[in-house]
């Protein structure tokens, strides 16, 4: 449970970071 909030940052950044790959891949 102590994990938890490290895992969820990480995803967050993760999630960021392939939603504007994928908005700058797009024209």
């Amino acid at each position: 449970m102590r994990g938890y909030p490290l895992q969820a940052g990480v995803i967050g950044v993760f999630r960021k970071q392939v939603f504007n790959s994928t908005r700058r891949k797009r024209p």
